[in-house]
């Protein structure tokens, strides 16, 4: 379900953010000489006699958002070590090193959560899922499974009874000749999916084995074998095969536990083992691989490896002109789950949500979220002298949820026009009523993203807090004349014509594309609407060209000479680089539409930032000088293999030239455990006697695991033009 949230700004975000911390005072010296450290009124000094690491932290917990800033001199290559988000009991955190031309980002972990797996293991029953992800041709067949526990029970499987044993929870798994097939359709990607009926309790010892007979194409597979949840503990143990970039190679997981290479899989030797097995006295588990080529089972590896202290995350080269040989000064960046790092005023790379060790993780991130408080502090293991001007640490308003949320609930029973998704199209207020725009997905096609076919409804409200659906949804849906035939829509935005006729504008999906956009009318706000005269407004422009492929998200704005102005997306190519960007269309009277000639206005961000892949302009706000734009950005995470989309901020006084929020995402992925843990999307600002408010929908990822929608939220502004969200 998608439910309906609201978040209250409390503190001015302006160009500065609060006062530094000092740096100078209030150290704990973990490990190495304490005579190795001077600490003075306006620096730190650390001189290592003979190789060894040499690390402080700091006494106090910094909590939410933050900025550290730090300058290091050394007279040799020696590394160079910042640490952050470390734990209070020194169980978890991370280490930004800067080794020769690398800069390192590692996750500490120790044997406190090696603990917490062993007991998970020790009360908890296990089954099993079998997951398939595909991006168009593949297919996967898996012979044999087996999940038993000695003297206790077991679940064994050869499908020659079709899948009696199992629940299909997602897409359209089948059996064929004894073998369970997933994938091979044809259509775009989607998950395919089934999950053990039976689970069983472990006794002394569990071993899990699967068969995959033949994998082929360019889609993926994964078997979890899970520890139900149980007084707020899950965890599980996992095999996957991922897609695309990884191709044919499979990377086994124990979580928390390994985090080791791709096992690659030879293409003349498609059919092969795979085994997890547990041991419930001493809470190790081990994984497998066998290539049934008569070398028997190989060991890849045991949970014994979490008593390394770190964990690589990633690694960045530096181009030697960027790097100063005596002098370095470092950035870090935390807005929520995303960490943003600088070498020397260069920005190097973005990281979101680095705890997880791997995608089969994601589904665990709601109940361990990433720290959102910790301790700081550097480290040193080369010998030699070490001066540090300065290390500041300034913290940044984060935003905070309204405590009475949800704002609008939206639990609706199978059948229904809205049952899979919700999310925000516009939001308007004519007199005293705010009215509510958003896109409903139904469960009538797996094949289509959300689930089905898109609509758009309509929910208002007296106080912009307690809103009500309106009973005559939806007031739109896009069908095809003749045959009825209804097309997938996403809302976007609503003005008034030129006729004072109600304008409710749309992206349609048609070709596997979303094509052009449209527009229906309606005598007031809340419709009937039917379709536009003048339809499309504009579509995708021919290649190559930003927006050759896809156009969707975007806003119109009626201006005060009675013309309008569109922000929008497009999906294109500039310098061969495709992405997602910001473009500008400009109408005098709502039926001719003009794209700018020197498109896309909004690019994407610089490399490295989080807004490096994706721009997605959709709210935007005439607010004192400045057109306040709110967008989607996204980068790709390539320790996980996804995308994180979050909401930022933009200003500009010709809607060509914009300037980003310096602190941007704005409204990030949370940390600490908020429910927007995968992603903040579709942001639409309204003005209000309050100031700006924002909705948007936020994703939780024990939500969109079991497939229901997620929830919109809004933020504010204050009446001076500042935004302000806490």
């Amino acid at each position: 379900m998608a439910d309906i949230y609201l978040a209250i700004v409390l503190t001015i975000m302006a160009s500065n953010v609060t006062n530094p911390e000092s740096m100078t005072k209030d150290w704990q010296i973990i490990e190495g000489s304490s005579r190795a450290w001077n600490f003075q009124a306006e620096e730190i000094e650390c001189e290592i006699i003979n190789d060894g690491l040499h690390r402080i932290l700091s006494e106090k917990i910094i909590s939410g958002d933050w900025i550290i800033e730090t300058e290091i001199e050394h007279i040799n290559h020696s590394s160079q070590s910042i640490h952050f988000s470390i734990a209070e009991d020194y169980s978890y955190g991370y280490i930004l090193t800067l080794k020769n031309s690398e800069l390192i980002l590692c996750r500490i972990a120790t044997d406190n959560e090696q603990d917490d797996w062993t007991q998970s293991i020790t009360l908890n029953p296990v089954g099993a899922d079998i997951l398939a992800y595909g991006t168009g041709h593949y297919e996967i067949e898996v012979d044999n499974f087996t999940l038993a526990s000695p003297g206790v029970s077991s679940i064994t499987d050869d499908f020659e009874s079709g899948l009696t044993q199992w629940n299909q929870y997602d897409g359209q798994a089948t059996t064929r000749g004894g073998r369970l097939r997933l994938g091979n359709d044809g259509i775009m990607a989607h998950n395919e999916g089934i999950q053990t009926i039976g689970r069983i309790l472990p006794n002394e010892y569990l071993e899990a084995s699967v068969q995959v007979n033949s994998v082929s194409g360019d889609g993926g597979c994964q078997i979890d074998f899970r520890l139900i949840p149980e007084n707020n503990r899950s965890g599980y143990l996992g095999i996957q095969r991922r897609f695309n970039q990884f191709g044919s190679a499979f990377i086994f997981k124990v979580v928390p536990g390994w985090d080791l290479p791709p096992i690659k899989v030879p293409n003349h030797a498609r059919k092969f083992n795979l085994k997890i097995t547990c041991d419930q006295s001493t809470g190790i588990s081990a994984g497998y691989y066998n290539l049934l080529d008569e070398t028997g089972w190989i060991k890849i590896g045991d949970t014994k490896m979490l008593q390394a202290s770190r964990t690589l995350v990633k690694v960045w080269q530096i181009p030697t002109t960027r790097l100063r040989p005596r002098f370095n000064k470092f950035n870090i960046l935390k807005r929520g789950a995303t960490y943003a790092f600088r070498l020397n005023d260069y920005m190097i790379g973005t990281i979101t949500n680095p705890k997880l060790q791997g995608a089969i993780q994601i589904n665990n991130l709601y109940e361990f979220p990433e720290p959102n408080k910790g301790r700081y502090g550097l480290s040193f293991t080369n010998k030699g002298k070490y001066r540090i001007p300065k290390f500041q640490i300034r913290l940044i308003p984060s935003v905070k949820k309204y405590e009475e949320n949800p704002i609008l609930s939206s639990k609706e029973a199978s059948g229904t026009w809205d049952e899979n998704q919700a999310f925000p199209a516009t939001i308007k207020k004519f007199g005293e009523t705010y009215y509510l725009y958003y896109t409903g997905i139904d469960n009538t096609d797996s094949r289509l993203e959300g689930g089905g076919i898109g609509r758009i409804g309509l929910a208002t409200s007296y106080d912009g807090y307690h809103f009500e659906k309106y009973e005559q949804n939806p007031i739109f849906e896009r069908v095809i004349p003749n045959n009825h035939r209804p097309l997938k829509i996403q809302g976007m935005s609503l003005v008034k014509e030129p006729n004072e006729r109600y304008a409710l504008s749309y992206t349609v999906w048609d070709n596997d594309r979303w094509i052009r956009l449209e527009y229906a009318v309606g005598n007031s706000p809340c419709g009937p609407f039917s379709l536009g005269r003048n339809n499309p407004l504009i579509k995708t422009s021919k290649p190559p060209g930003f927006d050759e492929t896809h156009v969707h998200l975007h806003n119109l704005i009626r201006q005060s000479d009675g013309s309008f102005i569109m922000i929008y997306t497009g999906f294109g190519r500039v310098l061969d680089q495709w992405g997602d960007r910001g473009g500008l269309a400009m109408s005098e009277n709502f039926v001719k539409w003009t794209k700018y000639p020197d498109n896309p206005v909004f690019p994407l961000g610089e490399s490295g930032a989080w807004d490096d892949t994706h721009v997605r302009p959709k709210g935007i706000i005439k607010y004192g000088d400045y057109h306040y734009m709110f967008y989607e950005g996204a980068h790709y995470a390539e320790h996980v293999a996804l995308w994180f989309d979050q909401i930022g901020m933009a200003r500009s006084k010709d809607l060509i030239h914009w300037e980003r929020y310096p602190y941007n995402p704005i409204i990030p992925i949370d940390a600490g455990g908020g429910r927007d843990t995968l992603v903040t999307e579709w942001p639409i600002p309204i003005e209000t006697e309050s100031g700006l408010a924002i909705f948007y929908w936020g994703a939780c990822l024990e939500m969109l695991a079991s497939l229901e929608p997620i929830s919109v939220k809004t933020c504010w502004m204050d009446g001076n033009g500042n935004l302000t969200i806490s």
